[in-house]
């Protein structure tokens, strides 16, 4: 690399240890041009790793051969400084050696030159430089060679365009079906005992239809969330969730914003992620019988939240539409939308009696309107 013109070096000095201490700004220096320069051709190059002969040093730099007429030319601080600093770091001072291999460098850029008169009159056995030779100590051990000109530099193969790794497939549900009952058994509005032997979660219970079939449901509309389990209930305010005792501790609560009690200390929830008022896994999954709400904490399937009609486990008009995978049951006292399986819908429409329709009509709330 040529650089032209003026080159200006610019520094701020400090003395003393860290926040005391003394800075100053020392003068600058300036390097210009010389005028009719003309940068010296490199001849001689550093091994890119210890432990290599001058022959591969030349045929991996310059595609070229080892001079062995030259080796002997680095005898001396100043022909480091003429031959090898302009091209290799070389630290002061420069250092002689006694040893077959010659002019090299160290791993941290002490440079060595192979002075042999200096070596016979210390009485110190020394070897004359050859191509071959090579030392493995990266204390020494990096050759600086002279290799024969014209260098033809290596150059480097196109970097291939990397492989398209194509998307993993994704299994989309079944257009029409809900899945939350293959997913979460015994979760709402789904199938339970008999035939299936799935047993509801802990906040539902199994009721049996005027058929015969088995139904999730709440059993009143605040199984869910009364009692001393509060944490991942409805809440409107801090009072309503109070403390409880988690892994034998007393934890105080807090109302989120979105109406949740959650616990108000939540540092071991790293740990305990997909737990009950704790973070949602990275999926987005929670434990059996939690969901994951909209500010990414795990908490309970609320049977008191408003319902939507045609939503699952609330009103729907008979002959309506409910949503993707769900059917308006047909109950004594009204009509609610619940997961189709063939357990309920073996003929596509069921009766569960106005004793099963009170308490599924339960999970809907009573502030639940049909439209």
């Amino acid at each position: 690399m040529c650089i032209r013109d003026r080159i200006t070096f610019k520094a701020l000095v400090k003395t003393g240890v860290a926040n005391v201490g003394d800075f100053f700004y020392p003068n600058e220096l300036q390097l210009a041009e010389k005028a009719d320069a003309v940068a010296p051709e490199q001849a001689w190059f550093r091994a890119p790793r210890a432990g290599m002969t001058c022959n591969e040093v030349c045929a991996e730099r310059c595609a070229s051969e080892c001079d062995a007429a030259a080796l002997s030319s680095v005898d001396s601080p100043a022909a480091v400084d003429a031959l090898v600093a302009p091209f290799t770091q070389c630290t002061l001072p420069h250092v002689a050696r006694c040893a077959a291999i010659g002019a090299s460098t160290s791993d941290e850029g002490v440079c060595f030159y192979s002075d042999e008169a200096a070596c016979a009159a210390l009485g110190l056995e020394t070897a004359r430089a050859t191509c071959g030779a090579k030392a493995d100590d990266e204390r020494v051990g990096f050759r600086v060679c002279p290799c024969t000109l014209p260098c033809v530099p290596p150059t480097a193969p196109p970097t291939p365009a990397p492989t398209p790794v194509p998307p993993p497939p994704v299994s989309l549900p079944t257009p029409g079906r809900d899945l939350s009952c293959e997913t979460t058994p015994g979760g709402h509005t789904c199938p339970c005992g008999g035939a299936t032997g799935a047993q509801c979660l802990e906040q539902f219970a199994c009721q049996t239809t005027d058929s015969g079939v088995g139904v999730c449901v709440a059993s009143d509309s605040t199984t869910a969330c009364l009692g001393d389990e509060r944490v991942g209930c409805s809440c409107k305010n801090n009072a309503e969730c109070g403390s409880q005792v988690l892994e034998g501790e007393l934890q105080e609560l807090v109302c989120s914003e979105l109406g949740k009690c959650l616990v108000k200390t939540r540092f071991d929830c790293d740990a305990h992620l997909g737990t009950v008022g704790c973070w949602c896994t990275e999926e987005r999954t929670c434990n059996a019988g939690l969901e994951c709400g909209a500010d990414n904490n795990c908490v309970r399937p609320d049977p008191l939240a408003p319902c939507s009609p045609g939503s699952k486990g609330c009103q729907c008009v008979a002959g309506s539409d409910c949503a993707d995978g769900l059917a308006c049951a047909a109950f004594a006292s009204g009509h609610l939308c619940v997961v189709k399986t063939s357990e309920l819908f073996p003929d596509g429409a069921v009766s569960l009696g106005a004793a099963g329709a009170a308490l599924a009509l339960a999970v809907a709330g009573a502030a639940a309107v049909v439209a």
